[in-house]
């Protein structure tokens, strides 16, 4: 068992313009995907993969996909803002199946959200995230916090 990592040392590994692993990409574009997608769209499609480059986007049924076709180069300039310049140089759009309701409520962002959002930093990881003056910088690595204590908490319970 391990504590969570410390703010610092999270900021000293992470001196990049992004998140070193692909996965780590992904994860942080699907955390904010309605502030970059906008609420309408963030809410009807969703990142999926990362590869060389290109962002491959889901979304619920042909017109959402071609109404998120339609943004594809403000989202390319929002994922590249929030991921660092150059991570991302194509979007690709698929339509997949429209979910039932208990399917999508699996995969709320909302639900994952709160779920995320529950996990404890620490008196010392709060206090060093309030030193932080750019917000979304702020919440962007207090969300990776609580993603990692989650999952840490998890696999604890499951080991």
């Amino acid at each position: 068992m391990s504590d969570p990592a410390r703010l610092g040392d999270i900021i000293a590994r992470a001196r990049g313009p992004s998140p070193r692993k692909k996965g780590d990409k992904l994860k942080l574009l699907a955390l904010n995907w309605e502030r970059i997608a906008g609420e309408r769209t963030g809410r009807m499609s969703r990142p999926t993969r990362l590869a060389r480059g290109t962002l491959t986007v889901t979304a619920d049924g042909p017109a959402w996909a071609a109404e998120v076709s339609m943004q594809s180069a403000r989202l390319m300039r929002a994922s590249n803002e929030a991921l660092g310049e150059g991570n991302v140089s194509r979007i690709r759009v698929r339509a997949g199946a429209e979910e039932t309701g208990a399917e999508r409520s699996e995969k709320d962002p909302e639900k994952e959200r709160r779920r995320v959002e529950g996990a404890e930093l620490g008196e010392e990881t709060e206090r060093q995230l309030e030193t932080i003056s750019q917000e979304d910088l702020r919440t962007s690595l207090e969300r990776l916090l609580r993603v990692s204590a989650t999952r840490k908490k998890q696999g604890r319970s499951e080991g």
